[in-house]
């Protein structure tokens, strides 16, 4: 491919002839030649500042800005560019001082790396005539923002201040001045050649639309991760790099990486420029079964050393050109076959074990000969635990080596004990070094667990409150936040966000570290589970899908056709495991599973024949612990699987986590929070609560005593619905409010004080509001937690439907937040009754679910009813539990 100027040097011949055309100078520095009537600008030699490109000179058009023409004129501050001119060749401002261009409609052309490194150039304006962009044309402009595009240009438009073709299928160029993280809107199919050349983002999302990705696409920068999206067909990401699908081929390593890497086993393809100019790659472990390198792919690499396995047959052209600290370079098995220049200015010499053949003296331009004969050697794998201290940049190295990443494999480390030292990152404890006897040819493996220092808090849900609890180390509670919608399932990122689940409301608020409180995704079906990766992600169980949100919002389906899927939890491999408890409306024991789904999406029963399963946590050694409501256990899996019984006679497990000491919390439908040791010892944590249900750790918060209260009125009826909300214009100190927000739940907002609002759609919505004092200082509104709107109706009219099972009178009815209806107890005959139904809308039938402990009916005035309240838990257990006498 075209190699880019910031790596390469290039050698230029210069053929002058007599034919040659002759260059002039005109008074403003510009350097032109003329040719066939018009002119084409070749240089300048002015002094600098503004410049203007004139229509004509000596009455003759400019219609060409030429090869880099105003190469390295750091004096140049500013371009108009002439309306004659329609093309803007190869490198015509390479290196200039520009902070403002102004392209004219008209130019048509602008050639390759036309403005790279304008480092000052802050936006560019494409206008209506452009129908050719080159390569790299704004490349390394590292203050570049916004690309705009003219609305009736045919070839091109513009999004977010990136440059797309017209139809926005493919990303062509990026500004290098924008940093963070960037999502790459779903519908794009091509990511184009050198796309995110030399950028300053960290992150990059990739949809499961992208089909082909260009060559050095993102090379360069400080970028650390590429995401790929599940259930793209051609690619998927593992920790941050890009692979194909199978993960046979790696794609591409980001620029942004440094220290050593080990490629993964199922690598068997190094694929062209894949590590392309990754000066800060300091050590590279190949796989087993690596057979090709590709070419220029690892062009101008830090790397030192190099170990080929004996699977090796093909390294490319220029694969490790001018990685001029490359000194040692060995091969375990026969000499593979080497394009030429593959080793091109590296100071190395190659060694080959003794035996094999294909071997010449020099090989590959380089001197070779057998190598010393080594003495017996082994490996080592260390994994570090937690993911956040990964994540927070734990590393490890032996005998004070080179840095290494968690789950990488130092070889041919000789045989005894070696030290092994971990890296110092902020708000963990450093694990102290450890000795290690590495063995003849194995891999010895070891865990390491950092703890961490920022202080650590246990924070609850509760479901029919709409509370957020916090505790503290003693087991007190405090209100963290309150008027969600059923709130369910927690968990925290790594930046101290709360995500949670309400289940009521079919969304997902956010809780910023600040106690802020925002709609992070809305139109959720019962959000279940959750769970955040490595990379940020939120997981959120939902109906019989797992949906992916990337940190912005974006919204992807992970998987599908899961049988109502419930609790969440990421292992140390990236691997998502899924709670199944299958009939969740009829559950008995056997018919309960929990699913594993690989980083690419692939499905695999990890256990079956459970009873309830409903949430999931790790610990830090890899086993897996699952609750179960209906066996009234905590269930252990190892790594393999194998089940042993950790905790048993609870009442109605439902959410548990793990602290930094290893201690299972777990809530309990009893109204109580256990804490059980590592070896399976319980204690009460917490106690007379009314409904707890997810748990979550995390960073200490305070109390969110900053709330202001605000009504609504109705809260149910028909649709539409027209419904007056109210708030105060002082907070509880006598401070004015300057600000309102308010979010209605159905996507529509308001900035008034008083709004009125119309819900025009059937459903249970959740309203917020978040306002601002004169100081400000946030308030978390607090008010009713849900609206409901049900079908418009013309006349009170009954339609007959199907019929209950049992006849009965004196019943009790509620109607679910889902819309169905649940009837329990009631007269039959002269006996009460125990069962209970569902009635469901949508298929006008009804079928039974979990009977009562005690028959009883309603009848107004009657002494015989039962003085036991009991309550259904149909969102988790599907039964019935005595709550004690009313």
């Amino acid at each position: 491919m075209r190699r880019m100027r910031l790596f390469l040097p290039c050698l230029l011949l210069l053929a002058v002839s007599a034919a040659q055309a002759q260059s002039y100078t005109n008074a403003n520095g510009l350097v032109y030649t003329i040719n066939g009537g018009a002119i084409t600008i070749t240089g300048y030699v002015g002094p600098g500042g503004p410049v203007t490109i004139p229509n004509t000179i000596s009455n003759l058009p400019v219609t060409s800005l030429g090869p880099n023409a105003f190469d390295g004129s750091t004096s140049i501050t500013a371009v108009v560019i002439g309306t004659n001119v329609t093309s803007i060749q190869e490198g015509a401002f390479t290196y200039c001082g520009l902070t403002n261009v102004t392209i004219p409609n008209g130019v048509t052309n602008i050639g390759d790396e036309a403005f790279y490194s304008c480092q000052g150039l802050g936006s560019v304006a494409l206008p209506a005539s452009i129908t050719s962009v080159g390569i790299t044309a704004f490349g390394q402009c590292w203050s570049l923002a916004t690309i705009t595009v003219d609305a009736q240009n045919p070839v091109y438009s513009s999004l977010e201040g990136a440059l797309f073709n017209k139809g926005q299928t493919a990303l062509i160029e990026y500004p290098a001045g924008i940093t963070g993280s960037y999502s790459i809107p779903s519908g794009v199919t091509s990511i184009g050649e050198a796309a995110f050349y030399s950028g300053r983002l960290s992150s990059v999302t990739i949809p499961s639309t992208v089909t082909n990705i260009g060559e050095l696409a993102f090379v360069g920068g400080p970028l650390t991760t590429i995401i790929v999206q599940a259930q793209n067909p051609v690619y998927s990401s593992l920790n941050g790099v890009l692979f194909n699908q199978s993960q046979n081929t790696l794609v591409e390593f980001p620029g942004g990486v440094s220290g050593s890497y080990t490629i993964p086993n199922t690598v068997t393809t190094i694929a062209d420029e894949a590590f392309f100019s990754e000066y800060g790659l300091t050590g590279i472990t190949f796989p087993p079964g690596l057979a090709g390198i590709g070419e220029e792919s690892f062009w101008n690499c830090g790397l030192t050393s190099l170990s080929f396995p004996a699977s090796l047959t093909n390294i490319g052209c220029s694969a490790f050109g001018f990685c001029q600290s490359l000194t040692s370079v060995s091969f375990e098995g026969n000499a593979p076959t080497v394009c030429s220049g593959a080793f091109f200015g590296d100071p190395a010499t190659i060694c080959y074990v003794a035996g094999t053949t294909g071997w010449t003296n020099p090989f590959a331009g380089l001197p070779a000969s057998p190598c010393a004969s080594p003495g017996p050697t082994g490996s080592l794998q260390v994994t570090i635990t937690p993911t956040a201290a990964v994540s927070a940049g734990a590393q490890w190295q032996v005998d004070g080596g080179t840095w290494q990443n968690s789950g990488a494999t130092d070889t041919n480390l000789s045989v005894g004990n070696h030290t092994v030292s971990f890296s110092t990152i902020s708000d963990w404890t450093t694990p102290s070094p450890q000795s290690i006897s590495v063995a003849a040819d194995t891999i010895t493996t070891i865990t390491v667990t950092y703890l961490t220092n920022v202080p650590q808090t246990l924070f609850m849900s509760e479901y029919f409150d709409g509370d957020i609890y916090q505790f503290s180390p003693g087991g007190v509670p405090s209100t963290f936040a309150s008027g969600l919608a059923g709130p369910d399932a927690l968990a925290f990122n790594s930046g101290g966000d709360l995500f949670v689940g309400n289940e009521l409301g079919n969304s997902i608020t956010e809780i910023s570290s600040a106690g802020v409180l925002t709609t992070f995704a809305s139109n959720v079906e019962f959000p279940l589970g959750l769970a955040v990766d490595i990379n940020g992600d939120l997981f959120v169980s939902s109906g019989s899908y797992v949906y992916e949100f990337t940190p912005g919002g974006a919204q992807s389906t992970f998987a599908s056709g899961l049988t109502n899927p419930f609790g969440l939890a990421f292992d140390k491999a990236g691997n998502l495991f899924v709670a199944s408890p299958g009939n969740i409306y009829a559950p008995s024991p056997g018919q309960g599973k929990i699913i594993k789904i690989t980083p690419g999406g692939v499905q695999s029963t990890f256990v079956s024949g459970l009873a309830n399963p409903v949430d999931l946590a790790f610990d830090s050694q890899g086993n897996l612990f699952a609750t179960d409501p209906y066996a009234d256990t905590i269930t252990k899996f190892t790594t393999n699987a194998v089940a042993s019984t950790f905790a048993s006679g609870l009442d109605g497990p439902a959410g548990i986590a793990f602290d930094a000491a290893g201690d299972l919390f777990e809530a309990d439908y009893s109204g109580n929070i256990y804490q059980f040791s590592p070896q399976g010892v319980r204690s009460t944590f917490a106690s007379g609560l009314t409904d707890p249900q997810g748990l979550a750790f995390g960073p200490v918060a305070s109390n969110l005593t900053n709330t202001i209260p605000y009504a609504a009125s109705p809260t149910f009826g028909a649709v539409p619905l027209s419904v007056s909300f109210n708030s105060t214009n002082v907070d509880a100190a006598g401070d004015p409010i300057t600000a309102w927000n308010w979010s209605f739940g159905d996507g529509s907002t308001s900035t008034a004080q008083n709004p009125m609002h119309t819900y025009t759609n059937i459903g249970i919505f959740s309203p917020s509001l978040i306002a601002t004092n004169s100081f400000g200082s946030a308030l978390i509104g607090l008010g009713p937690a849900s609206i409901v709107v049900t079908n418009s109706t013309t006349a009170a009219t009954w339609t007959v439907t199907g019929a209950m099972h049992d006849q009965r009178e004196f019943h009790m009815a509620t109607l679910l937040g889902t819309g169905k209806v649940l009837v329990a107890g009631g007269l039959a005959s002269s006996s009460f009754l125990a069962s209970a139904e569902l009635y469901d809308p949508g298929s006008y039938s009804w079928s039974y679910t979990g009977s009562l402990n005690v028959a009883r009916d309603v009848a107004a005035g009657r002494r015989r009813h039962s003085r036991v309240a009991e309550r259904s838990r149909a969102r988790r257990r599907r039964l019935w539990q005595r709550r004690g006498p009313q």
